[in-house]
């Protein structure tokens, strides 16, 4: 059905397991004001050589670099990585996944919320 006249659009939530899009700005203020918070890069390890890798050095921070697809189709250790870097699901660690255009940090998210 079409929204009523002068509906606005429809209130936008964010889906389980994510809080919702971030800037890289917005990202990094995160990264440099919450000491708890965490970035994980889940870019494929070719496009981290092509592409490049975050630089958090000059916060102090290392970046988890923990693929969500590999060459041979998801992967089955995404989570396992994510705790044994000290992740758990559902602890209240804000966790900023990293990806091109957002899909597989969406899944991400979803998958260790």
């Amino acid at each position: 059905p079409a929204p009523a006249p002068g509906a606005g659009p429809p209130e936008a939530r964010p889906a389980v397991g994510h809080a919702g899009d971030l800037t890289p700005q917005q990202a990094w203020d995160l990264l440099a004001h919450d000491e708890r918070a965490v970035l994980v890069d889940v870019r494929t390890e070719g496009e981290w050589r092509t592409i490049g890798v975050p630089d958090a050095t000059q916060l102090g921070r290392d970046v988890l670099f923990d693929e969500w697809v590999t060459p041979a189709g998801p992967n089955p250790r995404f989570l396992d990585r994510l705790v044994e870097a000290g992740l758990t699901p559902g602890d209240a660690r804000p966790v900023v996944f990293l990806c091109r255009a957002g899909q597989r940090s969406l899944g991400a998210a979803r998958a260790g919320g």
